[in-house]
């Protein structure tokens, strides 16, 4: 038995590093690959989009898999027992692990988001170039661009759920439409295709206690159709005062 483990532990010291060094590698190669792809969009908006909806989940992902490189490649650092050094070295990398995934975490989640938007605002008002004269657009003002939206669109930048920008061609009349998140999440209608289905009314239907759940109705309302929906909602049960 001794020598079966024996065996074990030897076949993790020779190959545990080499699969540390594939994960650093896969790391990387993901870590390149994605701003490589995000440099080849030659559309701004296209850009814009690819950024703002993989970019920090690609960071994130690629700090993982560098956390769980590190914890594979164990050293030797307490005592010539290989098994008692290979768990604790093990151990102490996890925590290592765990501090390092925490604090990037949040980097990314709280402080990083703040750098991302100021790229993404560069994306977005970064100059157009026409198709048509290979010069630069002009971005229209709120009050402008108003006569290039049809009525939907507009209700959806009332209800402040989309933002469009509208980028003209002042020699040939061309005109570019862009789309942006706003400043709600709005419900798409199912009638109408816009994003101005909004919660006109709520309705417990049943309370809930510390033994089950309730349940919550929301009627929608879309803003540019009129048209209507519901949808019951789960409510989670009531915690026990201790």
């Amino acid at each position: 038995m001794e020598y079966t483990i024996n065996n074990f532990f030897d076949f993790l010291d020779l190959y545990s590093p080499y699969l540390s060094y594939v994960l650093f590698a896969a790391g990387f190669i993901i870590l390149i690959g994605y701003f490589v792809q995000k440099v080849s969009f030659s559309a701004y908006k296209s850009r814009y989009d690819f950024a703002s909806k993989y970019e920090i989940k690609i960071l994130w992902y690629t700090t993982l898999i560098w956390i769980i490189a590190l914890i594979v490649f164990p050293r030797k650092i307490v005592s010539e027992d290989f098994a008692l050094s290979y768990f604790v070295d093990i151990f102490i990398e996890i925590c290592l692990g765990l501090i390092i995934g925490t604090a990037i975490y949040y980097t990314l989640r709280y402080y990083y988001p703040t750098y991302l938007n100021k790229q993404l605002k560069r994306l977005r008002y970064k100059p157009r170039i026409s198709p048509r004269t290979n010069k630069p657009m002009n971005l229209l003002t709120e009050e402008e661009e108003d006569v290039y939206l049809d009525e939907g669109m507009q209700a959806e930048e009332e209800v402040f759920s989309v933002d469009y920008d509208v980028w003209i061609d002042e020699e040939t009349g061309y005109t570019q439409i862009e789309k942006y998140s706003g400043k709600y999440e709005v419900k798409e209608c199912s009638n109408c295709g816009y994003q101005t289905l909004k919660v006109n009314k709520e309705e417990l239907l049943i309370a809930p206690t510390s033994y089950a759940s309730g349940e919550l109705l929301k009627r929608y309302k879309c803003s540019y159709c009129n048209h209507k929906e519901k949808e019951i909602f789960n409510v989670a049960k009531l915690k026990e005062e201790k």
